[in-house]
């Protein structure tokens, strides 16, 4: 799941971030029933971050929901969860964690 998150890191780069969206989404389809949840939750979270530059708040907030979701301890996404929050981002589909 490393490689694919430097590939997509390489599309965005590359100002390909639709690109490197959609290789996040086809990779987080595919990935085993047994995945560690921690590593979901930094696809999703990259994702969630590639959809906020693509212009979609609404999206990248309900990503960052999973992955907060799959990953309650992970700083980054409880940050960038906050940071969604405060923005104002679907005020009305906050769900208390």
């Amino acid at each position: 799941l490393d490689a694919n998150l430097a590939l997509a890191d390489l599309l965005a780069d590359t100002r390909r971030a639709d690109a490197a969206a959609e290789h996040l989404r086809e990779t987080l389809a595919q990935a085993p029933a047994n995945t560690e949840a921690e590593l979901l939750a930094k696809l999703v979270h990259r994702c969630a971050t590639l959809m906020r530059t693509l212009g979609d708040a609404d999206e990248a907030h309900q990503l960052l929901h999973e992955a907060h979701h799959l990953d309650r301890r992970n700083l980054r996404i409880t940050l960038a969860l906050g940071q969604s929050v405060a923005s104002g981002v679907r005020a009305s589909s906050w769900t208390a964690y």
